[in-house]
């Protein structure tokens, strides 16, 4: 079973990142690139896609598009299959259309199909 283990620590100029301990490997991250706090409960943080890419470079994790489905100009269906050194691997669906994207994303629905595509798949391998 993988170990998580996140802390929000503070370097010497005062600026926050957070580090990650994942399979036994220590990651630093930077806020706002790298991960995100919740508005409301400063607690509670998410890895952004590049996070998540950051350990999957370290991992060895590979991802490769198998179908991407375009049927009009504002909706797109993508699958993503993302594989571990190991060969472990494991799949992600995503659609999106402008009408199911939040509004700073609209004009984007192509790439961030993708990119929720592909961390699905991480996320599925762990």
């Amino acid at each position: 079973m993988n170990k998580f283990d996140a802390t929000i620590k503070k370097r010497q100029n005062g600026d926050e990142y957070l580090e990650l301990v994942f399979n036994n490997q220590t990651y630093e991250f930077e806020q706002g690139a790298d991960y995100v706090r919740n508005e409301k409960d400063n607690n509670i943080v998410a890895l952004t896609y590049a996070g998540i890419i950051k350990i999957a470079n370290q991992e060895g994790v590979t991802f490769e598009t198998k179908d991407w489905i375009k049927l009009a100009y504002n909706h797109i269906t993508i699958r993503v299959v993302a594989t571990r050194k190991d060969g472990l691997f494991r799949e992600a669906v995503v659609g999106r259309n402008k009408d199911n994207m939040q509004s700073d994303g609209k004009g984007d629905e192509d790439t961030a199909a993708h990119k929720k595509a592909c961390v699905e798949a991480f996320l599925a391998l762990y």
